[in-house]
């Protein structure tokens, strides 16, 4: 449904409506809806139905809240109707204009109405169990992209709080949050998440707050996050924003309510704002332990989210040396464990060893890769080379079934060279991200591939800017599926 047209409705067009909108599972609407008076007169006139009964998604583009108003009043069960079933209406993206904080009691009605909506569907086994508020990738990376007022965010993400009667329905509650928020908002914002006990997803997208706030106000917002002593219940954490405001945000973030609950963490960046000095980029990957406790974490992603067209304007990062990365040796559960950074690196084997020895029963997923690519730059030369690939794989770590390095593939083994023999059945998923490959090589490639991993399937690569693709070539000789990979691809 994409529009209402501006006429008097009749009983007839209702009629009609009533019909089609038993099919409707899914609502987008890219503008504004009106007129607001044909639903008032459907609401008068279909007292006993819902708008759209079927409904389970609702994507809307708010200049106003009267539409999303209307539909959440006509799903939700009078408190004198006990046998009404739930509202199958369980998912609400919104968007909506910069302004919202001036239409306070417009914002604050339609808070109340999603109030009245969880109350009631909640008794019933329903209401809304996933809420996103912000701007989609990657509108929001831009400094003119702000998230809506403050009064109106607190005002929707409390009415997504269990209110005390229904202390013992924790299960009915909101499950997936996505928001978006400055930094200094973030100690009372958690506050609210405290009270979400059946979050189990949630994501928070930081706004470039420009010379909103100063580093003091940064500090003080810490402090009051850490001395706060709230927990949250979320099993699945994501953080997005600029490098600087990861580090900081990562520090306001409450711990988890309960031992073994976090078990996923995310961090997504932008190019405005990349590390220039080793001791920046140490900064997000030595995380503190009270609040993404080791023991538990199952999952560790960084990645880089921005466009192919903007990477040519940045340089190299800084160089990390092995020490930086040996905080990763804390975590002994780690499924997967994904990190594409801003700079180059020299890992070298005996890391690997070190890896192995702590969640080498464990580790499934390894990727460890430079996201930017410096095909200016012919200094960048990795410590490993193609020969520790197998190693690592396949004596090291031979559970992995995706495996992603910076290797230098020049001096691939042509005699029975160190575990030159070693074979990896399980690995189906290769990343060879920035590493550049001559023509020359590709078949010496392919064949070492083939040999060393007989179960590979898919391989993904940086694109090139010229026509022709040597790791393209690689792909189609051994058959494997996959394509590109890096910033901004599917954008």
């Amino acid at each position: 449904m994409q529009q209402i047209y501006a006429r008097e409705g009749t009983r007839e067009d209702f009629d009609r409506f009533c019909i089609y909108s038993m099919h409707v599972r899914y609502l987008g609407t890219p503008e504004a809806i009106g007129p607001h008076e044909v639903l008032e007169d459907y609401i008068r006139l279909f007292l006993d139905r819902p708008i759209l009964p079927r409904v389970r998604s609702i994507n809307i583009r708010m200049l106003d809240a009267k539409f999303l108003q209307y539909l959440l009043r006509s799903s939700t069960p009078a408190e004198n109707q006990p046998s009404s079933s739930a509202s199958t209406l369980s998912s609400l993206t919104i968007y909506h204009t910069l302004t919202c904080d001036l239409y306070f009691e417009e914002g604050h009605g339609l808070a109340r109405d999603v109030l009245a909506f969880q109350h009631s569907n909640r008794k019933l086994g329903g209401g809304i169990d996933t809420y996103q508020d912000f701007h989609p990738f990657p509108c929001r990376s831009h400094y003119r992209s702000l998230p809506p007022g403050f009064w109106f965010q607190a005002s929707m993400e409390n009415a997504f709080t269990l209110p005390p009667e229904d202390a013992d329905l924790p299960s009915h509650g909101l499950r997936r949050l996505e928001v978006a928020h400055y930094l200094r908002e973030l100690p009372a914002f958690f506050g609210r998440v405290a009270k979400m006990r059946a979050l189990e997803h949630l994501k928070i997208s930081i706004a470039h707050r420009g010379n909103m706030w100063e580093a003091e106000g940064e500090d003080k917002a810490i402090q009051q996050s850490v001395s706060s002593g709230i927990q949250h219940s979320v099993s699945s954490l994501e953080i997005e924003g600029i490098w600087s405001d990861l580090y900081a945000a990562i520090y306001i973030c409450p711990p988890p309510l309960a031992a073994g609950q976090l078990r996923a963490f995310r961090l997504h960046y932008y190019l405005s704002d990349i590390p220039t000095t080793q001791a920046k980029a140490v900064q997000v990957l030595d995380l503190p332990a009270g609040i993404i406790p080791p023991d538990d974490l199952e999952a560790l992603t960084v990645e880089l989210l921005d466009s192919r067209e903007r990477i040519r304007k940045y340089g190299r990062g800084p160089t990390l040396m092995v020490n930086a990365f040996r905080p990763l040796l804390r975590y002994r559960q780690l499924v997967k464990l994904h990190l594409d950074l801003p700079c180059n690196n020299r890992l070298d084997i005996e890391f690997f060893h070190a890896v192995g020895a702590v969640m080498g029963g464990t580790l499934r997923h390894l990727v460890v890769l430079r996201a930017l690519t410096p095909w200016f730059d012919h200094s960048v030369k990795p410590v490993l080379t193609a020969d520790d690939l197998p190693t690592i794989a396949g004596v090291i770590m031979p559970r992995l079934e995706t495996l992603g390095l910076d290797v230098r593939y020049c001096k691939i083994s042509s005699s029975a060279k160190r575990d030159s023999s070693v074979v990896s059945p399980l690995l189906g998923t290769l990343y060879v991200g920035t590493i550049i490959l001559r023509v020359q090589q590709i078949p010496q490639v392919a064949e070492f591939l083939k040999r060393h991993f007989p179960g590979l399937q898919r391989l993904y690569h940086h694109p090139r800017y010229h026509r022709e693709d040597p790791w393209q070539c690689v792909m189609e000789l051994n058959g494997y599926t996959g394509g590109f990979y890096g910033p901004g691809e599917g954008f």
